[in-house]
């Protein structure tokens, strides 16, 4: 099982990486991932518990899309949603899977009110966003690389915590 939660994480770590370079995440990257989670839940007699976090993930990635009336993939992106799923077949229905997620999204929200704040967009998107206008270039947020950021953060916080 060790030797799959390493390449579990190295797989995160490229898909982060190629999100922030490219704004994609492939699909064979995503669909390893998948696997690796499912197996990882196999081997560790958790495959219920994989594929509920699967099914939660994919929901909650979606979520967005029912609550704003939005396309999902201008709320996140479809590697993101795969992504998520992958994570959560990883991780299982887990405080792992809450924390990793909790800790990705923060930093995304963070990183893009930064980058509307930056350019100068972040006061006319928040007066203009009730009114559909959604397309500034600013708001959006590779946020695959932030979920990869927050597994690898919590993952770094868990074994700091397993020394002592």
């Amino acid at each position: 099982t060790v030797f799959v939660y390493l390449l579990f994480l190295a797989g995160v770590f490229v898909a982060g990486l190629r999100d922030a370079r490219e704004r994609r995440i492939p699909n064979k990257l995503n669909l390893t991932l998948f696997v690796l989670g499912l197996l990882h839940g196999f081997l560790t007699g958790q495959i219920g518990s994989s594929l509920l976090g699967a099914g939660f993930s994919f929901f909650l990635s979606i979520l967005p899309a029912f609550i704003m009336r939005m396309p999902v993939l201008q709320a996140v992106g479809g590697g993101d949603i795969k992504l998520m799923t992958a994570v959560g077949a990883f991780y299982g229905l887990t405080s792992g899977l809450f924390w990793a997620f909790g800790i990705g999204s923060v930093l995304s929200v963070v990183y893009g009110i930064v980058q509307m704040a930056r350019s100068g967009y972040l006061k006319a998107y928040v007066l203009l966003r009730p009114f559909g206008v959604l397309d500034v270039p600013e708001a959006r947020v590779p946020f695959g690389s932030f979920l990869a950021l927050g597994i690898m953060m919590y993952e770094t916080i868990m074994f700091v915590v397993d020394l002592f």
